[in-house]
């Protein structure tokens, strides 16, 4: 099913709704149109009433738009083209230039051109304004779209191409009020509401005629000729008023020419001589604005036969709005919403923030010590274990792993100890001392008082009856099949007796 959308323009006369359904990209098709008067139905709320009755305009998204005497416009200059700046200063730029407080209004805006500065037409909207035009339609639609400015929506479609020429005037005339936009090459660069309208019209002309209010609205229509549009005091001033602005753009530099072309909607542009005054005022061609006419909008037969161009334009044009901006400005209580938590809870998020950070950086830092802490114990005890490899094996010229070389140290002092080594793992010193005792001469006075074994070499020293006695010895141990040589060192004879103490070197067999 085709979502469709209602376009409603609340004028001050009648409540205008266009029904369009998008049945391609790009096309919409209009398969409704309704003029409700508000004076006929006691109000505003009467003729909302009276327009929701209609189940077609029930449960579905609306456009509509807030009046532009309730908006301010200002031509800004900010010293930067990032668009994220310009979001985050542009309220701080309008304050000292709008009348209420910068919290009391919502801002948006449109760049109009960007070199070393940026000029930004911008907008503030009272958010009283936009809650009570949402809170009218809450009810009766589904969805209440971004709501858009009186006359701003039409003049995007009319002229959002834009043209090499001049400055581009819509001038949308309802019945007491007025809406000027301007718009240079595609950009919109000022909006203007003058207190002026078809009534004011009317009432001039009947003062001029000499006849009621009923009977001078009734000549207007059926274009009875009167006086000159600029005869008459509204129109006159009306005239006064865009000239002054025309000029004021120039000034600025806003526009080079002046105005290229104009085209005008609403009721009160149904009045021939004012069009025919403005066209000679500002030497420009004066055409009626018709948003049917365009390619892309596909108009059913019973709405075609009763379709009113100027009075149903702003309608239309709310009603086939893009979801892309354009040169439009539009106001979302929503967007405000999600902008009034971040200021309400920014300052508790940035505090959050600090302490997780503060937090973190404790968490480090304690880390850190930690860290520095076990760095320095483990430095402690390498250079104790260092100093005690240095205290029990001084003979180490290179300490690499002082714990594995001390490992390796005892070990190898465990084998020498039980009289093995790599080559000969199976000699055990008890198998040299049982040799030694075996093969000693029987009858010879032998007595061992030192023995040692080392790198392969036992050596033995001790004592025997005498030389001969120690030759024996020699003769005898040499017969052992552990030992590859025996030598005899030095021999020495005791002061006492024929005794000879003697040193004796055994070298095991490989």
């Amino acid at each position: 099913m085709t979502d469709k959308i209602l376009g409603l323009d609340i004028g001050e006369d009648a409540l205008k709704a266009v029904l369009a359904a998008r049945i391609m990209k790009g096309v919409h098709r209009v398969v409704g149109a309704s003029i409700v008067p508000i004076g006929e139905t006691g109000g505003l709320p009467g003729a909302l009433q009276k327009l929701f009755e209609n189940p077609e305009y029930r449960g579905c998204t609306c456009v509509t738009a807030l009046p532009a005497r309730n908006i301010s416009f200002r031509n800004l200059a900010l010293p930067f083209r990032n668009e994220k700046k310009i979001r985050q200063t542009i309220a701080f730029a309008l304050e000292p230039l709008i009348h209420c407080g910068i919290d009391d209004v919502l801002i948006d805006y449109v760049t109009v051109r960007t070199a070393e500065t940026s000029e930004i037409f911008a907008a503030a909207a009272p958010k009283s304004a936009v809650r009570e035009r949402l809170a009218m339609l809450e009810k009766q639609v589904r969805v209440t779209a971004p709501l858009d400015i009186d006359g701003i929506t039409a003049a995007s479609r009319l002229f959002g191409k834009g043209t090499e020429g001049g400055c581009e005037l819509l001038i949308d005339i309802g019945a007491t009020r007025t809406v000027a936009a301007f718009v240079h090459r595609g950009s919109l660069i000022q909006v203007r509401d003058f207190d002026f309208g078809g009534r004011q019209t009317t009432e001039a002309l009947a003062e001029s005629w000499g006849v009621g209010f009923a009977e001078a609205e009734r000549r207007k229509r059926r274009e009875q000729t009167g006086p000159a549009a600029a005869d008459l005091p509204p129109c006159a001033s009306l005239l006064a008023e865009l000239k002054r602005t025309v000029d004021f753009l120039s000034w600025r530099g806003h526009i080079e020419r002046g105005i290229s072309r104009i085209q005008t909607t609403g009721g009160g542009s149904l009045y021939q001589p004012l069009r025919e005054e403005l066209s000679r005022a500002f030497s420009a061609p004066v055409f009626p604005a018709d948003l049917a006419e365009s390619s892309d909008i596909v108009m059913d037969p019973a709405v075609r036969a009763q379709w009113q161009p100027a009075i149903l334009n702003q309608a239309l044009a709310l009603a086939t709005r893009g979801h892309k901006r354009g040169m439009g400005l539009r106001f979302s209580e929503q967007d405000e919403k999600f902008k009034d938590a971040y200021v309400r809870f920014g300052g508790k998020l940035r505090w959050a923030a600090a302490g997780l950070l503060l937090f973190a950086l404790l968490g480090l830092t304690d880390a850190y010590l930690d860290y520095r802490s076990a760095d320095v114990r483990n430095t402690r005890l390498k250079n104790e274990i260092t100093a005690l490899f240095k205290r029990y094996n001084p003979e180490a010229k290179r300490i690499v792993d002082p714990l594995s070389q001390m490992k390796a140290g005892m070990m190898e002092a465990r084998k020498v100890s039980q009289g093995m080594d790599e080559t000969r793992p199976r000699v055990r010193v008890l198998d040299v001392l049982r040799d030694i005792s075996a093969l000693a001469p029987t009858g010879t006075e032998l007595l061992l008082s030192s023995f040692t074994l080392e790198n392969n070499i036992v050596t033995i020293r001790g004592q025997a009856g005498n030389f001969d006695a120690v030759d024996a010895i020699k003769r005898e141990l040499a017969k052992s099949k552990l030992f590859g040589s025996v030598t005899i060192g030095a021999t020495t004879l005791l002061k006492q007796g024929e005794q000879v103490e003697f040193d004796m070197q055994l070298s095991l067999k490989r």
